[in-house]
């Protein structure tokens, strides 16, 4: 037999780690659900069985090294410890320490350091979205490298903006959502609404022109839209209605503010309320959650 040590043929589970490791990198899986990480690679969590699983590189550092290392950064002042109620943090103590250790790092160092930091700010943010702002959830996705989230999560920072009147924060949001890659329908409309709300009527005009360009529908049509939108209101008859409904939502809608189809919900005797992942186009930013919500409420009032 010769020296050269073999391994077995990758399977779908632990193709990952290979991959990772033909870079000299250590990856392990990492479950969403209950946050540990678990070896050996499978499509589940062994601790909390649940199925939503994640790659991430790691160190490969042990807990004493690490403990050691803070240790000795804290006796030589160069790093402080803040307490805190699920354990200490840490902070540099002087801005310019902080920006020289971070130009010494190299690209990839700082895109992996931006990326965790996104991935436990997401965290935070569905626990408490009030104590974690989605713009900075953006700007760490961005300068993770990971641009579609990161387009998400602008748009998602210029909903919350609109919502809070801040047109012009809204705007600027808006803006980086569709340089990284934001659908550009959605996006381009939400951007008009946005100009004619600062006033801005001329750019506004040219952001729903580049918005019909992406539009299957005749500009007749849209237009006569925009018109109903302005003028048509039969809020005085939700009262009348008397079968069961459902107002679903998007979390992120820009253009029809959720307070406003909330407002619907409270108008219609014995309606059912719901939100769901995305902005006003949903129904093809998240379908499956989408779908499921709606099908669930069809099931339990259908007939048959």
């Amino acid at each position: 037999m010769s020296g050269e040590k073999r391994i077995g043929t990758p399977t779908p589970d632990t193709q990952p780690y290979w991959d990772a490791a033909r870079n000299h990198q250590l990856a392990l899986p990492e479950c969403l659900s209950c946050q540990r990480f678990y070896f050996y690679p499978r499509d589940h969590c062994p601790v909390c069985l649940g199925g939503d699983v994640r790659w991430r590189a790691v160190s490969g550092r042990g807990e004493d090294e690490i403990v050691e290392a803070l240790d000795e950064a804290l006796g030589r002042s160069l790093l402080t410890e803040i307490p805190g109620h699920g354990g200490p943090s840490y902070d540099f103590p002087y801005e310019a320490l902080r920006r020289t250790v971070y130009d010494s790092a190299s690209m990839a160092r700082r895109r992996l350091l931006h990326g965790r930091a996104a991935d436990v700010l997401i965290r935070r943010h569905e626990h408490d979205p009030a104590t974690t702002l989605a713009a900075t959830v953006a700007e760490h996705l961005q300068r993770a490298g990971r641009d579609a989230d990161a387009a998400q999560w602008w748009w998602r920072a210029a909903a919350v903006a609109r919502e809070l009147y801040a047109h012009a924060e809204a705007h600027a949001h808006l803006v980086r959502a569709l340089a990284l890659g934001y659908p550009q329908l959605p996006g381009r409309i939400a951007l008009g609404e946005v100009l004619v709300v600062l006033g801005r009527y001329r750019e506004a005009l040219a952001e729903f022109e580049t918005a019909m360009r992406y539009m299957d529908q005749p500009v007749h049509a849209y237009l006569a839209q925009l018109a109903a939108i302005q003028n048509h209101d039969t809020t005085e008859r939700l009262g009348d209605i008397g079968v069961p409904a459902l107002v679903l939502a998007g979390e992120e809608d820009i253009l029809i503010p959720v307070a406003l189809s909330r407002r619907i919900h409270e108008g219609i005797p014995g309606s059912e309320w719901a939100t769901t992942k995305g902005g006003h186009a949903c129904v093809w930013e998240h379908p499956t959650e989408f779908n499921r919500t709606f099908l669930d409420f069809v099931r339990r009032h259908g007939k048959g």
